[in-house]
């Protein structure tokens, strides 16, 4: 098929990767400058994961930081961090989108989580994608935002994040005290007989969902298809993780393919 795998398009392919992968770099540099400049890293139950963070792509209702002097430093760093960063986000967003979007970067996360174990449980995947859909160069409209079809994206991708993240992670993060949706679901439903069996069917779940967020970014609804993509790639990415085992917070199990992606040109 000459026309579609040609020595032409194969060289303008590998050039567009490369030149992406150098943006990308510069956009790590930021990040990691960032991770350091929120003092992250004096988390003690957050895992330093800016390269795979940033691999994945990516708030506050009492928008105060004076009201913050009584939370744990812990709960501190962690308000500190997501004030400044999405202030100027928002500030950011306000140019690209021409109106104030303020609100919809503040309202993932309560004040009132910081000042409980909640805030070691904070879900960053919407932060993290509806941050980005104001950049794709479409202007989203405030009835697109408030519409069932995007509500509905958006819950399909953190349920299959939130689920794969349970299943993999149920061990460690249950010696740390958390309580997961294996366990939740097990207790809600008695007549399970086997933690496996659990887990099958929360999979299962997994699955249908991605079904179903692939047919809405398929057919015709009101979410613009640029940022229907971007929903489907983060679910996507989440599987990357977590598909099989716990990739996140392994050293090793996503350096190879990392490295390739962001550190490693394709030859000319």
């Amino acid at each position: 098929m000459p026309a579609v795998t040609n020595k032409v398009f194969l060289k303008l392919a590998k050039a567009d990767f490369n030149m992406c992968q150098a943006l990308q770099k510069k956009e790590l540099e930021r990040v990691i400058k960032w991770n350091a400049s929120c003092h992250f890293k004096d988390l003690d139950f957050a895992r330093q994961k800016s390269v795979e963070c940033y691999f994945a792509g990516p708030a506050v209702r009492t928008w105060n930081p004076k009201l913050i002097n009584g939370l744990p430093d812990q709960a501190k760093i962690l308000f500190m961090g997501l004030y400044k960063t999405v202030n100027t986000i928002a500030e950011e967003a306000f140019v690209a989108q021409k109106r104030d979007v303020h609100h919809h970067f503040k309202h993932y996360v309560s004040l009132s989580a910081y000042t409980s174990l909640q805030y070691k449980r904070v879900c960053f995947v919407p932060l993290s994608i509806e941050q980005a859909l104001f950049f794709v160069g479409q202007r989203l409209d405030e009835d697109v935002l408030d519409s069932y079809d995007y509500h509905n994206v958006m819950h399909l991708v953190n349920r299959i994040g939130r689920i794969l993240n349970d299943i993999q992670g149920r061990k460690r993060e249950a010696n740390q005290g958390k309580k997961l949706c294996v366990q939740m679901y097990m207790e809600e439903h008695p007549c399970v007989p086997s933690e496996a069996m659990a887990i099958a069917h929360l999979q299962e779940l997994v699955d249908n969902s991605m079904q179903q967020l692939t047919y809405e970014v398929l057919r015709f609804i009101a979410v613009p298809k640029s940022c229907k993509r971007i929903h489907l790639n983060m679910a996507k990415i989440m599987h990357a993780f977590y598909k099989d085992t716990d990739r996140f917070s392994s050293l090793t199990a996503m350096a190879g393919f990392v490295k390739k992606v962001l550190f490693e040109p394709v030859p000319e």
